[in-house]
């Protein structure tokens, strides 16, 4: 499965989780990687560490920075505070992401999975300013949003990915893509392992690079109540569908309010969306698992 990796590593340490298994998924043909959001050249380094501690040679390429006509709400990266002690590349081909994008799905046409698992300017920026890179994505396998069925837009609530770039969120979701799954916080949020489960089951040699960011994650995340896997869902179910149940319909976004914004399935049955709806925990923890310690 060839595969284009959108992030906004750097924030929360799902992304980094999500990354290592795209690593150790020995279906997984990782084209790129692709950083969005605030400071993307941190957050490109931090990706780049992560891959070279697997010893493999895959692109890293910033994409852009702010978000489509809303103010930037993600401006710092706070994990770049752990690079001093990872290898990473230093120079990185500026402001490419997009422009990688369209050249892989102009040389692999129908062949390349899009996982997205940040605020979607990256994607945004593409579908409009390049409206047949859609058409030319085998799919797409985004973390966004929180999903009510036949039911008004919710008011009052926000998702992250949606909430720091609504309009680029709405853009992809009018893009013209056959496959198109979501998941959102109503099902990722059953994803959770406690600080303790993360020390007695991230053993294995592929767990380094989220190892070293743990500690430093739970001491700025104290008052939650563990690592939740939101961004390593998306990516799992590329490869294993039968983990979660889907629904298909429409999805839009509340563009009509000034703070809070939200993805809703709109019409169930009517439209080109696929949201997931339920999750097998066991089943999704049993193959997360398998992969990383597989390749450990």
């Amino acid at each position: 499965m060839k595969v284009i990796f959108d992030t906004d590593i750097g924030n929360d340490i799902d992304d980094t989780l999500a990354l290592t298994y795209l690593l150790c998924q020995p279906e997984c043909e990782l084209l790129g990687v692709t950083t969005t959001t605030g400071l993307p050249v941190q957050r490109a380094k931090l990706a780049d560490s992560v891959i070279k501690y697997f010893g493999k040679d895959i692109p890293v390429y910033p994409g852009v920075e702010n978000p489509i006509l809303t103010p930037q709400k993600q401006p710092l990266c706070p994990q770049e505070a752990v690079l001093e002690h990872c290898v990473h590349s230093r120079a990185f081909r500026m402001n490419y992401a997009v422009e990688f994008i369209r050249e892989m799905t102009e040389q692999y046409p129908g062949e390349i999975t899009l996982i997205s698992v940040g605020p979607a300017t990256n994607l945004g920026v593409l579908f409009a300013a390049y409206p047949n890179a859609a058409s030319g994505l085998r799919a797409v396998s985004q973390m966004i949003g929180y999903y009510k069925f036949n039911a008004p837009l919710i008011r009052g609530y926000s998702e992250w990915n949606c909430y720091c770039d609504p309009i680029a969120a709405q853009i992809c979701f009018q893009a013209p893509i056959d496959s198109y799954r979501l998941f959102g916080l109503d099902v990722t949020m059953k994803l959770i392992l406690s600080e303790q489960e993360t020390r007695e089951r991230f053993t294995s040699r592929s767990f380094g690079p989220v190892n070293m960011y743990r500690d430093f994650w739970f001491r700025r995340q104290a008052d939650r109540p563990g690592m939740i896997f939101h961004d390593p869902l998306a990516a799992a179910c590329v490869f294993d569908e039968s983990i979660c149940g889907y629904v298909r319909g429409g999805v839009a976004v509340d563009l009509k309010s000034d703070i809070f914004y939200a993805a809703t399935l709109m019409k169930e049955g009517e439209g080109s969306h696929e949201a997931a709806v339920s999750v097998d925990v066991e089943r999704f923890f049993t193959h997360f698992f398998d992969v990383v310690n597989g390749a450990g």
